[in-house]
């Protein structure tokens, strides 16, 4: 049954690629369409096609903050950071107090090794949002990867003060006071 679901899901997407083809012909652009279509292919696994939408649709322009975040994650989806980074940006340049974006951003400058970076985006978009735990844990994390184990034990300690029985903060916690302690 599970495979049957899976074989009408695929013949959906490719009937939903389709219908979203034909929008963008009809209104090449449209960057809504574009990253829909971008989308669907990625549900296809044509990574590459899709980032050639998502590099149409950063080229067009946009002015929802929204569609720039979507085409970074198209972008990741390819494992192109620089034009993943380049695209939350550009989310940022519309919405700069969007605190997903800032934590979005500052995952991808993780990924690229630019740590100091990466914790100044985290720490604003914390700033921004200060009740989303998994990005104080996110942080920590980055830091600790970076060999920077002060840091992230005072980040962890930092978190556990406003989120004393998160589990993942707990367990980052023990994990550094072992490593710390080695």
């Amino acid at each position: 049954m599970s495979d049957l679901y899976c074989i009408k899901s695929r013949e959906a997407l490719v009937q939903a690629r389709e219908v979203a083809e034909y929008l963008v012909r009809l209104f090449p652009q449209d960057t809504g369409h574009r990253l829909h279509l971008a989308t669907i292919l990625l549900g296809l696994h044509e990574i590459g096609v899709a980032q050639v939408h998502a590099s149409k649709v950063t080229q067009i322009g946009s002015r929802d903050s929204y569609v720039w975040r979507m085409a970074s994650d198209v972008f990741m989806a390819g494992k192109s950071w620089p034009s993943a980074l380049a695209a939350v940006e550009g989310a940022l340049a519309l919405r700069p107090l969007e605190a997903e974006y800032h934590h979005h951003r500052a995952n991808i400058l993780a990924i690229l090794g630019r740590i100091d970076d990466a914790e100044r985006a985290h720490r604003e978009a914390i700033r921004l949002d200060p009740n989303q735990p998994d990005w104080w844990w996110k942080l920590s994390e980055d830091l600790r990867n970076a060999g920077r184990n002060q840091a992230s034990r005072r980040t962890v300690e930092e978190a556990l003060s406003i989120f004393p029985e998160h589990p993942s903060l707990k367990a980052q916690a023990r994990q550094l006071v072992q490593s710390l302690a080695v």
